[in-house]
Formats: C-alpha cells, sequence, structure tokens
C-alpha cells in the first residue's frame, strides 16, 4: 500500500476535518491522525497524534476542561473529578508571558522526597490590602535558614550587615539588634 494510499481525509463540512495516515514530516514525525476544526472567526483547534509518540491538543482561544458537573457521576473514591498521571518522566507546567494560578479550598504538594520552591523573590502570605495570613507553621525537626543579611530574620539570628561591621567594637549586640530594629542608626 503506497503512502498516499494509507492517507485518508473526511471532511464534516466546511469547519472540519479528520486526517489519518499522513507521512508528512514535521518535528514530531509524521501525523498519524489530526482532529482539526476551525470557526468562523479563524480560531483552529487541533487534536492530533504524532509518529514521534507525541499527541497534542492545540487551540487557539481558551481551552476549558470541567468535569464533576454532576456529582453523583465521580467515579472516585477520593473524590477525584480530573486526575492526570504520568507514568514514566516529567509532568511540566509552563506559561509564557504571564502567571500560573491555582486556587482551592484547601492545597496540597506532597512530595515524596525533596519540595523546591524557587525564585527571585518567594513570598509566603497574603499582599491583599487589609488581609493577612493568620498563621504560618514550619514543621520539622531541623529548620536551617542560610545566613541572611538583611531583614528581620537577620536581625533575629544576629546575621545583619550591621552585626558584622560593628563586629570587635565596644558597640553590644544588644544595642545594634535594638537600634536595626528601630528603623536603624541613622
Amino acid at each position: 500500500m503506497s503512502s498516499q494510499e494509507k492517507r485518508q481525509i473526511n471532511a464534516f463540512g466546511p469547519n472540519c476535518f479528520i486526517e489519518t495516515g499522513s507521512n508528512e514530516m514535521g518535528a514530531a514525525g509524521n501525523t498519524a491522525m489530526a482532529l482539526c476544526s476551525k470557526n468562523d472567526s479563524g480560531h483552529q483547534f487541533n487534536v492530533t497524534q504524532h509518529g514521534s509518540g507525541l499527541a497534542r491538543i492545540h487551540s487557539d482561544g481558551t481551552l476549558e476542561i470541567a468535569a464533576g458537573q454532576l456529582e453523583n457521576a465521580v467515579q472516585s473514591n477520593d473524590g477525584q473529578a480530573i486526575m492526570i498521571q504520568t507514568n514514566h518522566g516529567k509532568f511540566d507546567i509552563v506559561v509564557k508571558n504571564n502567571s500560573l494560578n491555582i486556587k482551592a479550598t484547601n492545597i496540597t504538594i506532597d512530595a515524596e522526597d525533596t519540595l523546591v520552591l524557587q525564585g527571585n523573590n518567594v513570598r509566603i502570605g497574603r499582599s491583599e490590602k487589609n488581609t493577612s495570613t493568620s498563621n504560618v507553621d514550619i514543621h520539622g525537626n531541623r529548620v536551617h535558614i542560610h545566613n541572611p543579611r538583611d531583614g528581620n530574620m537577620a536581625i533575629v539570628l544576629r546575621t545583619h550587615n550591621m552585626f558584622s561591621a560593628f563586629a570587635g567594637s565596644y558597640v553590644s549586640l544588644a544595642k545594634v539588634a535594638s537600634k536595626i530594629g528601630a528603623g536603624g542608626f541613622f
């Protein structure tokens, strides 16, 4: 069977078609299957499977996934309406030029080994005006803070730059701490 005989395109009106068996090569290999549609505004939506094993869902506009509309239809004992699972490899969420927001009544991030929160600035707690975070609890047999040089934790731990500036002088550490906590020497 030639590659042309293997390829089929079935159209469902002017805005939707299914293509199978394409030998045209792209970055992800040939397209084994593609469900393609375009609305009257020109926005495209595609579901494709490629020869490399990549399966892709693409939407020019917003893609909404909704589940659990009927409480008695949820099949999981834990009440999961949506479950995303990978048996091998990483799971990445990449947001370019904007932010990722996760909102729920309770959020649990559970790592079997190491949980890393990293960024140029890491904030824990609310930042909205006239609100505050009630409690921050840190549970651990060992809590290690690496020599902060500025901020209120540096004052408590006496690692603030001003402590090293007055080290070996006749000014007591208590006096330095009280001045830093009160807004400084100047």
